[in-house]
């Protein structure tokens, strides 16, 4: 990939990877048996080959707690017959959100332990990917900018 000019993919993963470290359950998901902070966790894996191919990461949390859109790529399909309603799980639920806030914090201590380790090609943390746009989006904002600073790979900066 490198060496046709492209110089970053996008990881899309499911809130469930990380939901132990954010003191969630992830049941009905499957997750891996590594911890996140085992070098042979799969998650790992693929940023530290990424790195080798000189390629940076940005970590999408493609899947939030509840379903940010009711869509399966979220790992959680709606069943409402309503399509406008199938964001409102995550939308207009404030345990759902708390619990996308939690996930996005495990994964930024993630992202800290790799960079401590001499892993440093994540460069971004996507909050959370396509929100129902059906929905009112100002609550997106709102909870966008509420995260607190620690969502910051590198506090300080």
């Amino acid at each position: 990939m490198a060496e046709m000019g492209l110089n970053s993919i996008r990881l899309p993963i499911g809130w469930w990877y990380f939901a132990e470290d954010a003191g969630l359950p992830f049941a009905p998901y499957l997750v891996p048996q590594q911890k996140t902070s085992d070098p042979t966790h799969p998650i790992t894996k693929i940023i530290n080959y990424a790195q080798e191919a000189k390629l940076m990461v940005t970590i999408d949390l493609h899947g939030a707690p509840s379903s940010q859109n009711g869509l399966d790529n979220s790992g959680q399909r709606s069943m409402d017959p309503q399509v406008e309603n199938w964001g409102d799980t995550w939308l207009y639920n404030d345990t759902a959100k708390t619990a996308t806030t939690s996930v996005l914090v495990a994964i930024t201590k993630y992202i800290n332990r790799l960079n401590a380790a001499g892993t440093h090609n994540v460069i971004m943390l996507e909050l959370v990917n396509e929100p129902w746009v059906f929905g009112d989006m100002s609550r997106v904002r709102d909870w966008c900018a509420a995260q607190p600073p620690a969502l910051l790979p590198y506090p300080g900066r």
